[in-house]
C-alpha cells in the first residue's frame, strides 16, 4: 500500500506574490481594453472560412488508386508458358502430319462436295459419271429379307398398340 505521507510532498504550489499582484494585473488589462477596444492582433480570417475548410481539406486529400508495379519478366514468362501450352494443345487435337486418305471419305461427303461446287463434270469424264450414278444407291450394300421386314412391322404395330392403351 501507499503511504499517506506520499501526497504531502507533492502539493500544488502557487508562485510567491501571485494573489497580491492579481488585482493590479486585472486593472491593467481592463484599462488596456478601454484604450484599444478593437484589438486586432494582425491575423484575419476570410469570410466563410470555417464553413468551407472541411470540404477543401477533403478535396485535397482524395484517396488515390493503389499503385501496382508489374514485373515484366514474370508476365513475359507466363505469356510464353500459356502460348506453349496452347501450341501443344493444338498439335495434339489437330496434328499437322495427318495424312488424308481417299478411302476414309464417304460417298455422301464426296457427292455433297461436288453438288456444292456444281461443276462435277469438270472433275470426271462422262464415262466415270455414268459409272458413279449407276453404282451408288442406298440399297447397294444392304439386302433385307422379307422376314426381317415383317418382324419389324409386327414389332412396330405391337408397340403402337401398347402405347395407345
Amino acid at each position: 500500500m501507499k503511504s499517506e505521507n506520499e501526497n504531502k510532498n507533492k502539493q500544488f504550489n502557487v508562485p510567491l506574490g501571485y494573489f497580491e499582484s492579481f488585482e493590479e494585473r486585472l486593472l491593467i488589462e481592463l484599462k488596456f481594453q478601454k484604450l484599444f477596444p478593437n484589438n486586432n492582433d494582425g491575423f484575419l480570417v476570410p469570410e466563410h472560412y470555417f464553413s468551407h475548410v472541411e470540404q477543401a481539406i477533403l478535396d485535397q486529400n482524395k484517396p488515390q488508386g493503389k499503385l501496382v508495379r508489374y514485373n515484366f519478366k514474370t508476365i513475359l514468362s507466363s505469356v510464353a508458358a500459356i502460348a506453349a501450352v496452347l501450341l501443344v494443345l493444338f498439335y495434339v487435337v489437330n496434328p499437322i502430319e495427318k495424312e488424308m486418305q481417299f478411302d476414309s471419305l464417304s460417298i455422301t461427303s464426296l457427292e455433297s462436295y461436288f453438288e456444292e461446287e456444281d461443276r462435277i463434270q469438270d472433275y470426271f469424264s462422262a464415262e466415270e459419271l455414268s459409272t458413279i450414278q449407276d453404282n451408288t444407291s442406298i440399297f447397294d450394300d444392304q439386302s433385307v429379307s422379307e422376314d426381317l421386314i415383317y418382324e419389324y412391322v409386327d414389332q412396330d404395330i405391337i408397340q403402337n398398340t401398347l402405347d395407345g392403351q
